[in-house]
């Protein structure tokens, strides 16, 4: 089984170092305003940032450094090694960040859980969006490799929405300068 987590540390400075590790199958770190965004893939389920990372990250009130971001949709689920394992490569690994509207996280929440379950073909395999109180993280691949028919192997598909951008605009909080939607964050893979 495979395992991908979304974590969120505050820090002081960008000054996170990731650690040599044998039990990672991918990792990615990036950082918004005064966040640490790690993404990593595992199978070890046990398997916690601390012992991977190192720098300026500031504890919280109750000693914890990170915080486990919840995972609101992934493109697909894999069950092992060889079906995620990654075709391409070189590929650049992606975080993108947005806000959510207070009053609309948990339709957001619900979009994500209606789209998850109608099992689409031919969207990014990698893609996955978390959520840390009202802020989003979108964790993504270029080259994207799409989820095939041989990947969803007899479950039902469908699309139960067409107008997925004008419904999912309306859950964005406008940005400082007025515009809505993702924003890369600098990412070190």
């Amino acid at each position: 089984m495979i395992y991908r987590h979304m974590y969120v540390a505050y820090i002081s400075k960008e000054d996170i170092t990731l650690k040599d590790c044998d039990k990672l199958i991918t990792v990615t770190l990036g950082y918004w305003d005064n966040l640490a965004v790690l993404y990593f893939e595992t199978s070890d389920r046990t398997l916690m940032p601390e012992s991977f990372t190192e720098g300026s990250i500031l504890p919280l009130p109750d000693g914890r450094l990170w915080i486990e971001a919840s995972d609101i949709y992934h493109s697909f689920s894999p069950e092992d090694e060889s079906r995620w394992e990654r075709k391409i490569p070189n590929k650049k690994c992606i975080i993108q960040v947005n806000r959510l509207k207070k009053d609309k996280i948990s339709s957001y929440i619900y979009y994500h859980v209606e789209r998850q379950n109608d099992n689409l073909v031919n969207v990014d395999k990698y893609l996955a969006v978390f959520i840390h109180e009202d802020i989003i993280f979108l964790y993504t691949e270029t080259p994207a490799e799409k989820v095939t028919w041989d990947d969803i192997e007899g479950k039902n598909h469908h699309c139960s929405r067409y107008d997925w951008a004008e419904l999912m605009d309306e859950h964005f909080c406008p940005w400082q300068d007025g515009t809505k939607g993702w924003k890369a964050l600098k990412c070190n893979t």
